[in-house]
């Protein structure tokens, strides 16, 4: 599957910015090979505390997903959204500070929330991101793939986007190759020998820069988010273009919380390992 998603991104990238018919029918194209039954997985743990057990709980009762800044994950992987670029070549290139070049590179990685999903149903899941399947797994079917993105597991220090990035800055057009390789390939790449079991999807999103009355006062700068305390945002399942089609209650779920979810009347199937 490894090489048809880096087939997709190569011709993801070509497309122009503002034909969405293209670039949408691309997606349902590698996510129909991806997919089975056009089902993503929500794997939520449940832990002894009770207060952030009961913000995940309300955010499913509200049908929403938490969509976290890169400096959240990066407590799992470092790397999150980590490329890398020869930062003296494109200081000389373009003709600015190797510190300029260095806040644009943190600046870029500010641009995107992430919420993520799997495409498995497996124990691994269940085992890493479930709590030992002390948590639950939220089943969602797929309406619309504007927001997903499909995860390249790879060798990231194997791929370099210095000539990339000198490209996206001598030429800042949305229908830069280099721009979009940059934009849309950087926050997918994960590393295939430590997290290639995962399977995962990704949801991105950088809307919460859309309105200047916002926490981020509508504009990107490097480590804002971080140096303002924000550690992400929801999105609705609708926005998303989600759909619950069920909610899979772990084995080892305490009955406290197993009673929570039952009571949540969501309307879909409740099922238990």
């Amino acid at each position: 599957m490894k090489k048809e998603i880096r087939s997709f991104y190569s011709e993801y990238i070509k497309v122009p910015f503002e034909n969405n018919e293209i670039r949408n029918k691309l997606k349902e194209d590698i996510f129909s090979k991806i997919l089975k039954n056009n089902l993503l997985y929500k794997y939520i743990s449940f832990t002894s505390d009770t207060s952030l057990n009961d913000k995940k709980l309300t955010a499913i009762r509200e049908n929403k997903l938490w969509f976290a800044a890169h400096h959240v994950l990066r407590d799992n992987d470092p790397t999150e959204f980590k490329v890398s670029i020869d930062t003296v070549k494109v200081a000389k290139s373009i003709n600015i500070s190797i510190r300029d070049v260095l806040s644009l590179v943190e600046t870029i990685r500010e641009l995107n929330d992430v919420c993520c999903l799997s495409d498995q149903l497996d124990e691994y899941m269940w085992q890493y991101y479930a709590n030992n399947h002390s948590g639950c797994c939220c089943v969602f079917e797929i309406e619309k793939f504007d927001m997903l993105w499909p995860v390249l597991y790879c060798n990231k220090k194997e791929i370099n986007y210095t000539r990339d990035f000198i490209k996206s800055i001598k030429n800042l057009n949305l229908d830069n190759k280099s721009i979009n390789k940059i934009a849309f390939i950087s926050p997918v790449l994960k590393d295939e020998i430590k997290y290639g079991r995962e399977h995962e999807v990704r949801l991105l999103s950088s809307d919460i820069y859309d309105n200047e009355s916002d926490v981020l006062g509508g504009r990107i700068m490097e480590r804002k988010k971080e140096a303002l305390g924000y550690t992400g945002t929801y999105y609705s399942y609708e926005k998303c273009g989600l759909v619950l089609k069920k909610i899979i209650i772990g084995k080892n779920v305490a009955k406290s919380i197993v009673s929570k979810i039952q009571d949540l009347k969501l309307n879909v199937s409740i099922e238990t390992e």
